[in-house]
């Protein structure tokens, strides 16, 4: 990845053979979120990232997030995270939210998140950090 840039943008009903095809290729299951809106990530022209998420209201949902297993640890889910925050402020919303789990905890909390109400981790977006 050294030298290559993440292009990343919003997902499309043309994505859905490509991302069908990335899930197979990782051996992942999207867990529905292939319904959801999304951010796909690409490098060289292959995907190699995806992000759902759902907005309600002042708050954006990240349903589901995935990154190529080789590629793990080169930062693409913070800059992914990223790309949607700043389309959740363009939008008007206010904070960031993911439903807490034991596996995914730890890289969130390192990306600004912080424990909220029950079940929950939480970004404010109102403030100017990264």
């Amino acid at each position: 990845m050294r030298g290559q840039k993440l292009f990343v943008r919003p997902t499309g009903a043309e994505d859905a053979g490509r991302l069908a095809a990335f899930y197979r290729r990782e051996e992942a299951s999207p867990s529905g979120a292939l319904d959801s809106e999304g951010l796909i990530g690409f490098l060289v022209g292959d995907p190699v990232a995806h992000l759902a998420f759902r907005a309600e209201g002042d708050e954006v949902e990240i349903v589901h997030i995935w990154t190529a297993k080789a590629l793990r640890r080169m930062r693409i889910a913070r800059i992914m995270v990223g790309e949607l925050a700043e389309l959740a402020r363009k939008v008007g919303a206010r904070r960031l939210v993911i439903r807490r789990s034991a596996l995914h905890d730890e890289p969130f909390l390192r990306l600004g998140f912080v424990e909220s109400r029950a079940g929950m981790l939480e970004r404010d977006l109102e403030r100017n950090d990264r």
